[in-house]
């Protein structure tokens, strides 16, 4: 093959090579967008994790003092108690 017919040849590898280069650099930087993506929706995850463990620890705090309180006669019952034992 001669040079003049190897030029439009090795002018088209050239191009396709560089095409072959910004797509492999477009894929790299979606990639990378994604793993930023990924750790970010991880970290919202964790801390909603985290939001419903606390939330669930102080309904239980508050189910705990509504059963300590529901042990405990009520306040006038203990007044009444306390008046008559005054008597």
């Amino acid at each position: 093959m001669s040079d003049d017919a190897m030029i439009p040849l090795l002018t088209e590898i050239r191009d396709l090579l560089r095409q072959q280069l910004e797509l492999t650099q477009q894929t790299v930087g979606h990639q990378q967008q994604s793993m930023i993506n990924q750790t970010q929706a991880l970290a919202n995850q964790q801390a909603a994790t985290e939001r419903a463990v606390k939330s669930q620890e102080r309904w239980a705090e508050i189910s705990e003092q509504l059963r300590r309180q529901e042990s405990r006669p009520p306040a006038l019952i203990r007044c009444a108690h306390a008046a008559l034992s005054a008597l």
